[in-house]
């Protein structure tokens, strides 16, 4: 979305730096805030031909996804076809959790990721923590 074809950012030209604040401001900030649930952040991604390529081949990601709406069951499945044909490199942290069936082991795993990407991009002064889906689902269980 901020990448121009043979436009490189100096960041000590006005003009330039005008330019990004505009682009971000009126292209990339709305497009952003129109994402509000994971299936929002699906069908971004979905109309992203350049990039949907790459984020529809990674089962970890896919796994993680179908984790976060609630089905283990798919997030499983995903994992282990990955895993078997060799898309997928390396077995996932929180794959005992998911074979276990462990929501709320799922569940802390989720946040803690989510914490430190948030405190990764210094954004904790603007972070608002919301359910994930899969809580949501355990509320209305009980």
């Amino acid at each position: 979305m901020l990448y121009i074809p043979g436009r490189l950012w100096d960041t000590r030209d006005a003009e330039s730096l005008q330019l990004l604040r505009d682009m971000i401001e009126f292209e990339a900030l709305p497009e952003l805030r129109a994402i509000n649930t994971i299936d929002d952040f699906v069908a971004h991604r979905s109309n992203d031909p350049e990039n949907s390529r790459y984020f529809f081949a990674d089962p970890d990601l896919l796994a993680t996804i179908a984790i976060v709406k609630g089905d283990l069951d798919k997030a499983a499945s995903i994992l282990d076809a990955g895993l078997a044909s060799g898309k997928q490199d390396c077995v996932p942290k929180y794959y005992p959790l998911l074979l276990a069936r462990d929501r709320q082991g799922l569940l802390d795993f989720l946040r803690k990721q989510q914490l430190n990407s948030i405190a990764a991009l210094k954004l904790e002064s603007y972070f608002e923590p919301a359910p994930f889906p899969i809580e949501l689902q355990g509320a209305t269980a009980r």
